[in-house]
């Protein structure tokens, strides 16, 4: 048989070429035959039955077709199988952030010289047959219907007599800043999925920024009124309300839409103002507001519609300059905040 015509054996076909020779009692040379390989090359699998054994009770990935040989990482590597098989045991969340730095601390502990780059992380991923298992989902359902006839027809007249600059748009988010990941780096056949109890100690920004991008702003909710890490902070870039819940009421919405107004009519402004239909965005009874006018979209629309929704602002960036709490920085970044769907001026 030429070399072109033979086969390279992945993990689990070795394993049965040992069985049908072991069990089935089939000829070497027979064996060799049916699996188009050599001789020599199946009498070597026969000596490498108990690594193949193990690799097997390891739950590694058996459609490999080659052991890479890599001598260097073998004891991080092997260190690294044993912690992550106990860890999922007592049902521990894993990242690839947490495999990449336990294996770095191994390699310490190990003295070895190792680097735990993207590279080894998915070669002992691979290796190990180890991916991604998410906890659990979330669907949602939109008024695609009501969305369409809301921007068709509704929305160019809502526009007419407003500059982009006075077409402004709000809605609040959420930061979650101790919960853990949803998923967990698990086994292939692991199906496992129970997550931890989720902590729901959070931060609620209400976010505003006009059409055109030239004004941004924020409200931050949280539950403590003064703060530690305001500490010696004389200024910060955005408002700060507290309340027991660190929830946007209609009492502090009222007074922050009090506030715009004010503004608005310092500037000789008026302005039109879309957001959604939250029962905090209801304004107190007898609150007039001279130059704001309130436009509130269809309900179930705004995941499809409302400008803030649409990608254009990120927790990262918020969470980074909410921390930082230095004076006359943004909280937004620069893109403008035209919605796709909206007709543009």
């Amino acid at each position: 048989m030429s070399a072109s015509q033979r086969e390279t054996l992945s993990i689990s076909e070795q394993l049965e070429l040992i069985d049908d020779v072991k069990v089935k009692k089939l000829k070497l040379a027979a064996a060799a035959k049916k699996y188009r390989i050599g001789y020599s090359t199946a009498a070597k699998i026969l000596k490498k039955e108990d690594d193949l054994r193990s690799c097997m009770q390891m739950n590694g990935n058996t459609n490999r077709k080659r052991e890479r040989k890599s001598v260097v990482h073998k004891d991080v590597n092997e260190a690294l199988a044993q912690w992550f098989t106990q860890a999922c045991a007592h049902g521990a969340t894993v990242t690839d952030h947490v495999i990449r730095q336990k294996a770095s601390q191994l390699a310490v502990n190990l003295e070895v010289d190792f680097e735990s780059s993207n590279g080894w992380l998915m070669r002992w991923k691979q290796a190990s047959n180890v991916s991604f298992k998410k906890f659990d989902g979330e669907s949602t359902s939109a008024g695609h219907g009501s969305a369409n006839e809301w921007v068709t027809n509704v929305l160019p007249q809502l526009f007419r007599g407003y500059d982009p600059k006075d077409v402004w748009n709000c809605d609040e988010t959420g930061i979650f800043y101790k919960p853990m990941p949803s998923g967990s780096l698990r086994f292939a056949g692991d199906e496992q999925s129970n997550g931890t109890k989720f902590l729901k100690d959070r931060l609620t920004i209400l976010q505003f920024a006009n059409m055109d991008g030239s004004e941004k702003q924020a409200v931050v909710v949280g539950k403590s009124a003064k703060s530690r890490c305001f500490k010696n902070v004389k200024t910060l870039p955005f408002s700060y309300f507290a309340n027991r819940k660190a929830w946007m009421t209609s009492q502090l919405f009222t007074d922050v839409m009090k506030t715009l107004d004010r503004k608005m009519i310092a500037q000789n402004r008026k302005i039109i103002l879309f957001l959604d239909n939250a029962t905090c965005h209801n304004l107190l009874p007898g609150t007039h507001l001279s130059n704001i006018k309130l436009s509130f979209m269809p309900l179930n629309t705004t995941s499809l519609i409302q400008p803030l929704d649409q990608g254009i602002h990120s927790k990262r960036i918020i969470v980074g300059n909410l921390f930082e709490c230095k004076s006359q920085r943004s909280m937004l970044p620069p893109p403008t905040c035209r919605c796709p769907r909206w007709p543009s001026k």
